[in-house]
């Protein structure tokens, strides 16, 4: 006499017990769908540019040049005054001036377009950036200042979610097996709770990040678990008949 002979002849195929139980066992499984599109959200981009000399916080985001003819150079917009001795190196210098660069000793009172274009004068966002939060207040991109040479910490968070999937993946696979499915299936949620409430007042990246994997790495023990459980109290046809062709 196997489980399914009793399955079927003393609770039934699908009843009211399984459909609670399996009700039971899904709802978990909804988080982890909604943390692995967070950082679309959380991390979402926000427009910036360099704060100027003289600039404050309060600094409006679109920036007014006092000079038309150094709006235009700013802004690399090419007009019948365009110098003919732009070469393609003073066109990549200024499409970063005014975003992860600017002028060295400019400032709002005096807008004066260089002579020429090089590395001397220039120098990174030292006072810090301003973005337009006009219609996005704030994410964690502004918040670290996930931008020009720290862009790449942005892919890095959430790639350290995915790292965590694997080893997640590894480890709750043995442990479920040897300690039983039930206890990795709580543990699982435990450290989800843990680590999605302590993202959300984490004022360090790298404790985010570290978070992050927290959470990558339990999602496997939830998902993949919660599958299997739900599996357990179907009937073997009904688990044939589930699975794709």
């Amino acid at each position: 006499m196997n489980f399914d002979y009793l399955l079927i002849h003393y609770i039934g195929e699908f009843g009211t017990y399984q459909i609670i139980y399996f009700i039971l066992v899904t709802i978990p499984t909804i988080f982890p769908a909604l943390h692995s599109l967070s950082w679309t959200f959380t991390g979402a981009s926000i427009p910036y540019r360099c704060l100027v000399i003289g600039e404050t916080d309060t600094a409006e985001y679109p920036f007014e040049p006092k000079s038309r003819e150094y709006g235009l150079w700013l802004r690399n917009v090419h007009h019948e005054n365009d110098t003919p001795n732009d070469t393609r190196q003073s066109y990549t210098i200024k499409k970063i001036i005014n975003t992860c660069a600017r002028l060295d000793n400019f400032s709002i009172t005096q807008q004066i377009i260089p002579s020429s274009l090089n590395e001397d004068v220039i120098e990174p966002c030292l006072d810090g950036y301003k973005w337009d939060t006009s219609e996005i207040k704030n994410t964690a991109i502004k918040r670290w200042e996930f931008v020009c040479n720290r862009q790449l910490l942005k892919a890095f968070v959430q790639s350290v979610y995915y790292i965590g999937q694997f080893f997640g993946s590894f480890i709750f696979g043995i442990f479920g097996d040897k300690f039983g499915r039930k206890r990795i299936f709580f543990l699982a949620i435990a450290i989800e709770i843990l680590c999605g409430t302590a993202m959300a007042y984490i004022p360090w990246w790298p404790l985010f990040a570290l978070f992050r994997f927290g959470l990558g790495f339990a999602h496997p023990g939830i998902f993949v678990t919660a599958v299997v459980i739900g599996e357990l109290w179907n009937s073997l046809d009904q688990n044939i008949e589930s699975c794709p062709a």
